[in-house]
């Protein structure tokens, strides 16, 4: 998805008053806004086979996957961000501000694109460790097969394990389930 910078310093409000004029999708970060325009044939098939194997997996449990039209607020970091997928578990936390912004995931997926990968690796990532809620964040290469998963580790610390190839297996430990490396990039085309 590729980034373009709207103006500088405005409120939270005045960027929910925003959104709602617009047709696309904008993030915020610190009173300053972001417009997001559209992503790649990968970049949509990639996000849509993490969500069906995920959400298969879930069928059973209080959690849930959002598409990329859920907002989530990162209110310690000042930031409203539309991750490519979210999951929530037990009931879905709203903010006070907008009831449309949810404060409680627990796994968040960005897949990568040319003109985002150094926020969703850097600034993104950093915000995202400031949610209470969340335990993996996975950052996935739209371009060849690897998933760069950061997680709680069991000493309650970030950590980050990288799966590359379409052998591997990802390990989404808090929600105890495995996502093979060949269904993420299911029909996935690679340039040489």
């Amino acid at each position: 998805m590729r980034v373009v910078h709207k103006r500088d310093k405005v409120s939270p409000t005045e960027y929910f008053a925003y959104l709602e004029t617009i047709e696309g999708k904008a993030e915020y970060y610190d009173g300053v806004i972001l417009d997001m325009a559209g992503g790649s044939p990968n970049h949509s098939l990639i996000t849509m086979n993490i969500g069906i194997a995920i959400g298969r997996q879930l069928d059973n449990s209080d959690c849930a996957v959002y598409s990329p039209d859920l907002l989530v607020g990162l209110d310690i970091a000042n930031a409203y961000v539309f991750p490519d997928l979210t999951v929530a578990c037990g009931k879905l936390e709203r903010s006070e501000s907008n009831h449309n912004v949810a404060k409680n995931p627990q796994v968040i997926v960005e897949v990568l694109s040319p003109s985002t990968i150094d926020l969703d690796r850097t600034s993104k990532l950093l915000r995202y460790m400031q949610i209470p809620s969340l335990r993996e964040y996975l950052i996935v290469e739209q371009a060849h097969a690897q998933v760069d998963l950061c997680y709680i580790n069991e000493r309650g610390v970030w950590d980050s394990e990288k799966i590359i190839g379409l052998d591997g297996v990802v390990k989404i430990k808090s929600l105890g389930i495995e996502i093979s490396m060949a269904s993420i990039y299911r029909k996935a085309q690679f340039e040489a």
